[in-house]
């Protein structure tokens, strides 16, 4: 297929024992470090309720009375739902699963990288880089991203060197559980997606096959949310989107988010202007497609706003830009020293060897450099609570550290050892002296959750919604003023101007009548006709 499919997946020796053990080390390497920070979210927690209604009965839903879809990731979803299922630990397999996924793209990855320096210089970035680390675990899909990225890196370099129809399906059907796993993915993909397609233009079999491949699971699924809620995408897509917000303004608040983010993680930063840089220089074809991938995905975060979440939307950017460069046959070494170049990095030759060490050590130092004092594995006594004040940064928050105040670490959670007796605790019940939301609690909460309750109480909750969800019960019907998990709601415009709002949490004014509507079950009682009107329709979709 041409020069541009070979990488070091083409030129792959008998690894020597250094060679096996620099890979090993990495993976273990990562995943400790991915584990020693591991925590979970509450939008995590807000897929953990619809999955615990899922297995009891309720259906795919967050308020057992609605049919509305509060979740972004079909297939993480999917898989939280098998997980807790088999073994009823809703608070833990999240994290657990969100490791086990990262180890496993880190393994595929320097499984395919035949250089020691190289692979150094890939564990140093990734475990530098709070990025990554952070949203490795959350509960959130990263790290199942993670893993499909890696496979399909693996899969688009096999398909350009000898494209054969067991690679084709396999192209295809990472695609597609990709998109299921977060759909914006597919802009980070595109463009290698699309010349990877054009290539396979002669082999017509293989084309088809991956095409079909890629579309019929997307396509199901779609028709599965049509006929179930009544929409193709998801409730929080419509509350993100559906706001009267002057461009301009959602402009300097995304360029804000990226700000805050490298602010407090600036070896991310270092990693993706040096990834696009190097690209440019000396990458193939397959790396700068995917750093173009890269480009428009983070254009895409920009041009939304944004997000209240530092890091979360960097993590998949940065893996992959490491990735994609660690597989590049020439890379990052020959950018560095020119005279390599003519060599190859397996040569016995001790010059080349030297020089293979001494680019690792200058692509590495910078980063430890750079990320001393904000790297969370450099930062010394790295506190369990807040870094820095989000108002301040245009209400970008440091949503580890807010939540590991509240004992959602891996750590804090194996670590403690109490009973609860009771485990639901209604949203205005007075609460024990010194509690906490903590894991413990809400594994207590879904370990207890009853499969024949009936709506019998209306809360109203924008943050925090995850976890009031799951400590008040399958009874509890939560309005989400933000409309993460309220259609109606979300349906409404949200207006705002002058910066007088934050990114993720657009807090629609609930209408009068609104709430006495949902606790009698009755429409009619919002005051104002149109609403009413409109009310209804929905109910009609979603009852």
């Amino acid at each position: 297929m041409g020069e541009e499919g070979t990488t070091a997946l083409a030129s792959r020796t008998r690894s020597p024992k250094l060679l096996l053990a620099t890979r090993i080390a990495s993976v273990v390497i990562i995943t400790a470090v991915v584990s020693w920070f591991a925590w979970l979210s509450d939008d995590a927690l807000i897929t953990i309720r619809t999955a615990l209604n899922t297995v009891n009965g309720y259906g795919l839903v967050f308020n057992i009375d609605e049919r509305v879809q509060a979740y972004t990731h079909p297939l993480w979803f999917a898989v939280l739902v098998a997980a807790g299922w088999l073994t009823g630990q809703w608070m833990l397999m999240p994290i657990l699963l969100g490791i086990a996924a990262t180890a496993a793209a880190t393994g595929i990855i320097v499984a395919h990288v035949a250089q020691v320096s190289r692979i150094a210089v890939l564990t140093v970035a990734l475990v530098l880089s709070n990025s990554f680390v952070e949203y490795a675990t959350s509960g959130l899909e990263n790290g199942l991203s993670y893993l499909l990225l890696a496979g399909l890196l693996v899969a688009a370099y096999r398909l350009l060197n000898k494209p054969t129809l067991g690679w084709a399906i396999g192209a295809g059907a990472l695609t597609a559980a990709l998109l299921l796993n977060r759909l914006d993915l597919i802009l980070i993909i595109a463009p290698l997606g699309i010349y990877v397609a054009v290539r396979l233009r002669a082999h017509v079999s293989a084309l088809i096959a991956m095409l079909v491949t890629a579309a019929v699971p997307v396509i199901g699924w779609f028709a599965f949310t049509l006929s179930y809620y009544g929409t193709l995408l998801p409730t929080t897509f419509t509350a993100k989107t559906n706001v009267d917000i002057p461009r301009a303004e959602l402009l300097v608040a995304g360029f804000r988010y990226l700000a805050a983010s490298f602010l407090y993680d600036p070896v991310t930063f270092l990693i993706l202007t040096t990834g696009a840089i190097l690209a440019i220089v000396t990458g193939g074809i397959v790396t700068r497609l995917t750093l173009v991938g890269v480009g428009l995905y983070l254009a895409y975060i920009i041009w939304i706003g944004g997000d209240f979440m530092a890091g979360r939307f960097l993590a998949v950017p940065v893996f992959l830009t490491v990735a994609v460069l660690a597989l590049e046959r020439s890379g990052a070494f020959v950018t560095l020293l020119p005279g390599v170049n003519k060599r190859t990095a397996r040569s016995g030759n001790r010059a080349v060897q030297r020089a293979a060490a001494i680019s690792a050590a200058v692509l590495i130092v910078p980063m430890v450099l750079i990320g001393w004092g904000r790297s969370d594995l450099i930062t010394p006594n790295l506190p369990n609570a807040e870094r820095w004040d989000f108002w301040a940064n245009g209400g970008v928050a440091d949503e580890r550290g807010f939540y590991m105040a509240r004992g959602r670490g891996l750590w804090q959670y194996l670590g403690t050892l109490r009973p609860i007796s009771e485990p639901f605790v209604g949203e205005n019940q007075p609460r024990p002296e010194g509690f906490r939301a903590d894991l413990v609690q809400l594994q207590a909460a879904a370990a207890n959750w009853p499969n024949r309750a009936v709506p019998d109480a209306v809360y109203v909750r924008c943050g925090g919604l995850g976890e009031g969800g799951i400590l008040a019960g399958p009874g509890a019907h939560y309005v989400d003023p933000c409309g993460l998990s309220d259609a109606f709601l979300a349906s409404l415009p949200y207006f705002a101007r002058d910066f007088a709002w934050r990114p993720g949490h657009f807090n629609r004014f609930i209408p009068a009548g609104y709430l006495d509507a949902i606790a009698e079950g009755d429409p009619n009682l919002v005051e104002d006709e149109i609403l009413r009107e409109q009310l209804i329709r929905t109910w009609e979709r979603i009852r």
